[in-house]
């Protein structure tokens, strides 16, 4: 109906412009014909360029995302961040196994149990330390650049990883603004660092065995208000002088180095510094100030970990390998010392053991 309106239409307008423009012949090129297809929209076309310009769209928002994102998303950002070497990764882990902490895992599929976590520990204490494999890296610092890294915690876990393979290790609270590793370790004593460096206690006074063997703790008073003077002064070097030749291991906990000048001044004192970075928390550009206030203390020998990190499953098939390989690795060599007992266990005569910290004469730090 629509073709045989237009057509007549058509006609109609030809003979006006016939009668109209005295024109000879008028013709018309195509006669209107119904369509048997819609001539548009092209749905097709639409959707796939609607789903290209969707993709090009998402995808430069992901880019720019990624770029706009400065925190730290593992060992080759905190590497790049920081200008350091990568030590390791330590895991997100629970601290007791209480049914509550069980479920609370089972929500976690990151959360690993505290050996992961001290195993972690290791691995990154033992790679900070053969970053300078000539000289035996006995004071160890443990720094962040902020705060709700995990730093305290990373340092009670490296005393007792240390103590655990028969070193005496001296676990020193340098963070005066957030003291935490008393309650961690459970030992209050009543002097403490500060007491010690200005003269008023001994260091039998200030120095407590914890409940691990052969770890020690050496606390510092909450009322010292100039941190800056005490870790400066030549009694603090003094005093670390002398704990050198008294213990294998000095782990020193200091408080954020991007907040607190002394805690790059304690770093200074140390022969090695590890940096830790909280994953998805500390950002890049806190990470290269932190860095940088090492550099300006002198630090020449430092590596950085990366705390509360992804492990991956590969990674965790890794870590079983190892573990299992490591077992039986112990296993050989406690068979292999058993049996040496056994044949010479009267042909060696007895020899007197060394002394331990506790019964070796303790020479007061004021005498």
């Amino acid at each position: 109906i629509v073709a045989d309106v237009a057509n007549a239409l058509s006609k109609v307008a030809a003979e006006l412009a016939h009668n109209i423009m005295n024109v000879d012949s008028i013709n018309v090129i195509d006669w209107a014909i119904e369509p048997t297809a819609p001539s548009g929209p092209n749905r097709t076309v639409y959707v796939l360029g609607a789903a290209a310009a969707s993709f090009i769209a998402t995808a430069a928002a992901v880019i720019f995302a990624a770029k706009a994102d400065s925190r730290i998303r593992g060992a080759r950002d905190a590497e790049l961040a920081s200008g350091y070497t990568f030590v390791g990764k330590i895991p997100t882990f629970k601290m007791s196994t209480s049914t509550a902490d069980d479920g609370r895992r089972a929500r976690d599929r990151n959360a690993r149990s505290i050996s992961d976590a001290r195993d972690a520990v290791q691995a990154a204490i033992t790679n900070l330390l053969f970053l300078r494999p000539d000289e035996l890296a006995k004071v160890i610092a443990i720094s962040s650049p902020e705060d709700e890294e995990g730093r305290s915690t990373i340092a009670c876990l490296a005393a007792q990883t240390l103590a655990a393979y028969n070193n005496n290790v001296l676990l020193i609270e340098g963070d005066l603004h957030n003291r935490s590793l008393a309650d961690m370790i459970d030992v209050h004593p009543e002097f403490g660092l500060s007491s010690v460096i200005n003269r008023k206690a001994t260091l039998l006074d200030a120095i407590r065995r914890t409940k691990q063997t052969n770890l020690y703790f050496l606390d510092v008073e909450q009322e010292c208000t100039n941190a800056t003077g005490l870790f400066s002064s030549n009694n603090f070097k003094y005093l670390i002088k002398t704990l050198r030749k008294r213990y294998d291991y000095i782990i020193i906990d200091t408080p954020p180095v991007t907040s607190f000048v002394y805690a790059a001044v304690i770093a200074s004192e140390s022969d090695a510094t590890l940096l830790i970075s909280r994953e998805n928390v500390t950002s890049k550009s806190s990470l290269r100030s932190g860095m940088v206030q090492l550099q300006k203390a002198g630090v020449d020998v430092a590596g950085v970990a990366v705390n509360f990190a992804t492990i991956s499953r590969s990674e965790r098939r890794k870590e079983k390998k190892r573990e299992k390989k490591r077992r039986a690795k112990e296993g050989k060599v406690e068979l292999a010392s058993l049996a040496m007992k056994e044949n010479f266990v009267n042909v060696n005569p007895a020899v007197d053991q060394p002394s331990s910290p506790t019964t070796r004469k303790n020479i007061p730090f004021n005498e």
